[in-house]
């Protein structure tokens, strides 16, 4: 008994705690190494060779490929529109190694990831569209609706990804919340209740009795989930079609396509946070306000500091 209590106050040796590091970072130097592949695969092969080499990057862990396939397409999308070059390989394989780092659960908040992720990727979009055309036109009408339709898509892929998961936690919150409050109940919990009955009191729809949920109808329960996902494809198609008159619009802008192209970004972003922000039930009066602070200012700023064509 006490050769063991001796071998357990031993310190470690120091192999075996590097080993443990390696082992903690080896999926983060497997996902790099699939993104370095992806980037030289689109660098130096032929496009369709390179495909197969991306769905293979993509699919070589068949974890929830699904839920970021969208991201993944318009990514495979914009190799397709780019002329390899050294710096847009860097930049492709840094998006795809970043797509895989919340592909397979690396990142903790991955909401805010895959935002910045559909932001990213959008911009990318509305780029390469004013960069090939400049004036308004059938052929810029046509791929103005597709470029819409991929943002939207991002858009739907980001709701679909997290709506459960937002609501499910809502509801257990402010039902055990309010059984409380109601001072008629004894608190809620698996210890002090049976299971049937504790699955009963979350099926029951609740009024929110929170000062700060006031304004809001919703009713925090499973329920409460069926008609706000409802909405979820009504919320991709107007920010599909928001985006689509927002890229005509810039048509008409007399700016090169630099300006063209962030003008129309911003505006697109601000309108996918309030949306988006609405679909999850988030969008408070304040963030409201500074959203629509943040936009105002940086489009004056774009405005008064681009060169406008005669």
């Amino acid at each position: 008994m006490a050769e063991k209590l001796r071998s357990i106050l031993k310190r470690a040796h120091w192999s075996l705690i590097t080993r443990a590091h390696l082992e903690n970072w080896r999926p983060i130097f497997e996902l790099g190494s699939r993104a370095v592949i992806f980037a030289a695969a689109w660098l130096f092969l032929p496009w369709w060779l390179f495909l197969f080499v991306a769905l293979g990057s993509y699919f070589y862990h068949f974890f929830q490929p699904w839920k970021t396939f969208a991201a993944f397409l318009c990514l495979v999308a914009l190799t397709a529109a780019q002329s390899p070059s050294l710096l847009f390989a860097l930049i492709f394989g840094a998006v795809f190694y970043y797509l895989l780092l919340i592909k397979d659960l690396m990142i903790i908040d991955r909401r805010s990831a895959y935002d910045i992720l559909v932001l990213a990727l959008s911009f990318f979009l509305i780029r390469d569209f004013f960069r090939g055309f400049y004036a308004p036109g059938a052929a810029a009408f046509f791929w103005s609706f597709w470029i819409a339709v991929a943002i939207g898509l991002l858009a739907d892929s980001m709701m679909r990804f997290f709506a459960v998961d937002n609501f499910s936690s809502a509801s257990l919150s402010v039902s055990a919340r309010d059984a409380v409050l109601d001072g008629d109940q004894e608190p809620v919990s698996g210890e002090n209740m049976d299971s049937d009955v504790f699955n009963d009191h979350l099926r029951r729809p609740r009024e929110v009795k929170d000062p700060r949920f006031q304004y809001s109808s919703l009713r925090y329960s499973p329920e409460a989930r069926i008609p706000r996902n409802r909405l979820r494809p009504v919320a991709a198609w107007l920010i599909a079609l928001l985006s689509w008159q927002l890229l005509l619009v810039g048509l008409f802008l007399p700016l090169d396509f630099i300006y063209q192209s962030v003008i129309v970004f911003v505006a697109a972003a601000f309108l996918y946070e309030l949306i988006t922000g609405y679909f999850f039930n988030d969008l408070s009066r304040e963030k409201t306000f500074v959203t629509v602070g943040v936009f105002f200012s940086i489009i004056i700023l774009l405005l008064a500091s681009a060169t406008w064509k005669p």
